[in-house]
């Protein structure tokens, strides 16, 4: 089956309160049965999305929110018998959009670094990515040695997880942080020479390259580093939502689901 079934969904939420009595306390529980209950009253499930094209990304001609994660979340909503709402926000707000309650999870392709598991709970990993450099086809770069320069420039994207490790690793290259979660504006920045390489996810990152030529950008060579998993967020104490995500992903994992929207929208084999 894709989906977990109806009827075990629902018992799933009404025994959810007491496991997580025994595993979270009295008090979290409290705070978690009550977001799932808003969910089922409501008949809403709402998910913030930030663009990183195909995990999520909002398509220009319909305007509307499509890839991988918004898939899964489409299947979660289904599962749960309530209506996906696509909240818009970006990877350097999507923290404080499910801190201030403007959506139950934060739906997009996050790494689970310890900064933000001071602040939010994590699903289990959906998939794993790493972080890597881009330059220029015709670049001379091979290394990352190469780019930790004095005088060079390395871009990458405000609030991203893969900014956060840029600046521990690069020591002497000039780190330059571009407010756009839109890729194509942060490839411009290295194709018409305003930056030397571009440091990002490099799954994504990598398949948004082959199908925009024009950007005419290659991985540096050396191996991508950093590799995390790749989480959704709820807020703090909603340890009744994480579970019955939780239950739910396996349940896509193991039906093949999971592996099948993976090679519908990266054209490979899901490795997990």
């Amino acid at each position: 089956m894709r989906f977990l079934s109806t009827f075990r969904m629902k018992n799933l939420i009404r025994t959810g309160a007491l496991l997580v009595v025994v595993l979270g306390g009295v008090h979290g529980a409290n705070a978690a049965d009550n977001t799932v209950d808003k969910i089922l009253s409501k008949g809403e499930l709402r998910v913030c999305w930030a663009e990183d094209n195909p995990y999520s990304y909002k398509n220009p001609s319909s305007g509307k929110w499509e890839g991988f994660y918004h898939d899964m979340a489409s299947d979660l909503a289904t599962a749960m018998e309530v209506k996906l709402i696509d909240v818009d926000s970006t990877f350097k707000t999507i923290v404080g959009s499910v801190k201030n309650n403007e959506c139950d999870i934060g739906g997009a392709a996050l790494f689970d670094t310890i900064k933000r598991a001071e602040v939010v709970l994590f699903t289990a990993p959906i998939s794993y990515e790493t972080s890597g450099a881009f330059v220029k086809n015709d670049s001379p770069y091979k290394t990352y040695a190469d780019l930790d320069q004095k005088g060079k420039v390395i871009i990458s994207k405000t609030g991203s997880a893969s900014g956060d490790f840029a600046k521990r690793f690069f020591k002497n290259a000039e780190l330059k942080f571009v407010a756009s979660d839109n890729s194509s504006v942060v490839a411009a920045e290295v194709a018409n020479g305003r930056a030397d390489a571009w440091w990002v996810a490099y799954t994504s990152t990598s398949r948004m390259l082959q199908e925009n030529k024009q950007f005419n950008m290659r991985p540096l060579g050396d191996q991508p580093l950093n590799r995390v998993g790749i989480v959704w967020i709820v807020n703090l104490n909603e340890y009744h939502l994480q579970q019955v995500i939780n239950v739910w992903l396996r349940g896509q994992l193991d039906s093949g689901r999971t592996a099948e929207l993976w090679k519908k929208w990266f054209g490979t084999e899901f490795v997990h």
